[in-house]
């Protein structure tokens, strides 16, 4: 009609992208490492270092840049968390021990080697 066409869509989305990010603890991804791939988390952690994976890590491919990070969401421990070469560009401006909050995708809730949660970095906050 006039400058206006109705227009009708159908189609599907996985729920965590268009909903709120679940509010998973480290423990219980811990307790439970298969349960919860490709959920996403909304956390805060201290930055600790950038790292480039060796083949020993399993949970990514040799050579992916990673972020490793203590007292996710307040808890004691480790998350490791994978990023994309764009991403480094950011998280490059962090300090050492600095508070930063992130969303992240759950790869496995406990990583072979070390039994730490290991995320894809989908959003830094600020």
């Amino acid at each position: 009609r006039g400058e206006w066409t109705r227009v009708r869509v159908e189609g599907w989305t996985r729920s965590p992208v268009a909903g709120a990010p679940a509010a998973l603890s480290p423990s219980l991804l811990r307790a439970e490492p298969e349960a919860h791939k490709g959920e996403s988390v909304e956390w805060t952690a201290r930055f600790l270092a950038l790292q480039r994976a060796d083949p020993v890590r399993t949970d990514f491919t040799p050579g992916e840049l990673y972020v490793l990070a203590r007292d996710p969401a307040g808890e004691p421990g480790l998350v490791y968390i994978a990023v994309t070469p764009e991403q480094a560009l950011r998280v490059k401006r962090l300090l050492p021990m600095q508070r930063f909050s992130f969303v992240g995708r759950v790869r496995v809730g406990a990583s072979p080697l070390m039994g730490h949660p290991a995320l894809e970095l989908v959003d830094l906050r600020p």
